[in-house]
């Protein structure tokens, strides 16, 4: 035995079988062998010291003593667990019928077109988008003064806190099953796995035209806040456009820091609000600054269209768990979700605070009803004295960054769905086609594909098929609106904003159901708390809401006709009948993919490591 060795190779296969697999081999100590597109082989010597010698591909070599030399070990890509057979030199390339593996493309170095960049993002990306996809500036802006004027009610700051503890229980559970259940569609497969295949079916659908509405929404949002002179609304919609299109296309890696600035520019801007607020209040008495936080002021007629309004304006915390897939922990999802949703609590609470606190707390919703106002920007170019006008003109300007920085990371969000959903076959196929890194030698050391890959600006991993087509949708629907004349705010943005937070209700209020089922079934699972109590109290909380958004829809939409309360609820239930009857299909007609539905990503270790693919051993 001491003749022999243990070898572990690394490798990315071929054109058609491009999986990197994890190979240990026993042989002599002569020449190492090598499978097609090794990179490394690291020989394991028995009873001497380690050794170091260069592979002739020049990768090193390092001999350590073997623990085995009688049995060959390997990683199945296809399957993603480890396989014990007969030794042999060259490790097997399993492609079972049906397996992802099989379309493998992209060459040494590439990864499958199904796999996203595992173990390329850390918690504080899950934390920037998740707070960015709920716009804090026009939150502020637009929500917090819209809940003042639709709903009469004085005691609007109290109702943030309260519904982020509400979320709160919903999150502990979405989080743990979310941590248990990876998966890029995070609503289809939490439900798939909690109350069937069926249903999860119908969940993604319903997500997907959810989270393209919200996306949508936001260009008449953003075309009106801009629109003037110079351009109508949909001209600078479509400018927006293009740059969410181009960094979609480009991936998390070049989107992540343009959120981040338009996201810590649009904080400082509300922090600068809030502290000229509060430093010029209406009234110096310390009952009129604690009005806003009266439980009595808030139990009134009214109160239901602000748990509405609220909850709408948290819209976006839940994102986090869709890049579940490429997080560096397990756990950061849950911590992201967790600090997203105490921030947002805690940040629109004080900012309609200091709102009220400014205007007064008896003449706040008539001034909340006023186009002419101008608040909160009146505000601001009240209190800085001569910069007043300047910091309003700011204000405007970071209230349309902070939808665009909504709308980045909400394209992520959907083309990250429609990747997984393509990947298990929901929908077409082609659009879990992902991008593979631009620089595939394996020649290359990693200083060169570093820099390479930052002066082309996209690595791989990210998904370009869901993203162009989330960005054609959105294209289609901004010509439409601008060829129709339809109002960018009335019909584009609050029509289909409210027909998205309609349809997350749905979702969330089902998670919380699908969760108590799914652990129910299961020997080893969490707490009472995490799995029972919690998600009980949530979905609870997220019905009443529901019930209450479907019954406000008439006065929230303007529309005395009293259709809407009807339409909206009936196209949430098309889609689901639609994804419903996409799942039985596959029942009927594609075993293996109704089998994989909700299953997340069949063979990691068949899919490109950021971690470890510039490593050379």
């Amino acid at each position: 035995m001491g003749d022999r060795q243990h070898r572990i190779s690394l490798a990315y296969e071929g054109f058609a079988d491009n999986a990197p697999a994890l190979r240990h081999s026993d042989s002599g100590p002569g020449r190492p062998q090598r499978g097609d597109g090794d990179v490394a082989t690291a020989g394991f010597g028995a009873g001497g010291s380690p050794y170091r010698r260069r592979h002739p591909s020049g990768a090193l070599h390092h001999s350590l003593p073997a623990k085995d030399n009688f049995c060959d070990h390997h990683i199945d890509p296809a399957l993603g667990v480890p396989v014990t057979g007969p030794a042999v030199t060259t490790a097997p390339r399993p492609r079972p019928e049906g397996s992802f593996v099989e379309l493998g493309w992209g060459g040494p170095g590439g990864i499958t077109p199904y796999g996203l960049a595992r173990r390329s993002l850390g918690g504080q990306v899950l934390w920037l988008f998740g707070v960015s996809a709920s716009a804090p500036m026009t939150v502020l802006a637009g929500g917090t003064v819209a809940t003042f004027a639709a709903t009469g009610v004085i005691a609007v700051p109290l109702s943030f806190p309260l519904l982020a503890v509400a979320l709160g229980l919903f999150a502990i559970g979405y989080t743990r099953l979310a941590r248990d259940v990876p998966h890029a569609a995070t609503f289809a497969a939490l439900l798939t796995h909690g109350l069937g295949r069926t249903v999860g079916g119908a969940a993604a659908f319903v997500a997907v035209l959810s989270y393209n509405c919200i996306q949508i929404s936001l260009y008449g949002l953003l075309g009106a806040t801009l629109a003037g002179p110079l351009a109508p609304w949909w001209a600078w919609a479509l400018v927006a456009w293009t740059v969410v299109a181009v960094i979609g296309y480009r991936g998390v890696t070049l989107g992540a820091p343009v959120v981040a600035v338009v996201l810590a520019l649009e904080l400082g801007m509300i922090v600068l609000f809030d502290v000229t607020a509060l430093t010029n209040p209406a009234h110096t008495d310390l009952g009129a600054w604690l009005q806003p936080w009266r439980p009595d002021l808030l139990a009134v007629d009214g109160v239901g269209g602000v748990l509405a309004f609220g909850i709408a304006a948290f819209l976006g915390f839940e994102t986090t768990a869709a890049f579940g897939e490429e997080v560096r922990s397990e756990r950061s999802v849950g911590r992201a979700t967790g600090v997203c949703l105490a921030f947002l609590g805690v940040f629109y609470g004080i900012s309609a605070w200091a709102l009220a606190v400014a205007v007064g707390p008896e003449a706040i919703v008539n001034a909340a009803r006023d186009p002419g106002s101008g608040i909160p920007f009146s505000v601001l170019a009240a209190g800085l004295g001569p910069f007043g006008p300047l910091a309003a003109t700011a204000g405007v300007t970071l209230l349309a960054g902070s939808v665009l920085g909504a709308m980045i990371a909400l394209h992520q969000v959907v083309a990250r769905y429609l990747y997984a959903l393509g990947r298990g076959r929901v929908v077409p196929r082609a659009l879990s086609f992902v991008s593979s890194p631009h620089d595939n030698s394996v020649r290359a050391g990693r200083r060169h594909r570093v820099s390479r890959r930052r002066r082309r600006g996209r690595s791989g991993g990210v998904p370009i098929a869901g993203s162009a087509t989330q960005s054609a949708v959105g294209l289609v629907v901004i010509v439409a609106a601008g060829l129709l004349g339809l109002d960018p705010i009335s019909t584009v943005f609050t029509e289909l904003a409210t027909l998205a937070a309609l349809g997350l209700l749905t979702l969330m209020t089902g998670t919380c159901v699908a969760v108590i089922v799914y652990y129910r079934a299961r020997e080893e699972r969490p707490t009472w708390w995490i799995r029972c109590g919690a998600p009980a109290l949530g979905g609870l909380a997220l019905a009443t809401a529901l019930v209450v958004t479907v019954a406000n829809l008439g006065p929230t939409l303007a529309d005395p006709s009293g259709v809407a309360p009807v339409l909206f609820p009936l196209l949430v239930v098309v889609a689901a009948l639609a994804g419903a009857q996409r799942a039985r299909w596959l029942r009927r007609n594609d075993e293996p993919a109704w089998q994989r539905l909700g299953r997340g990503r069949p063979a990691p270790l068949a899919l490109r490591d950021v971690v470890v693919a510039d490593l050379e051993l």
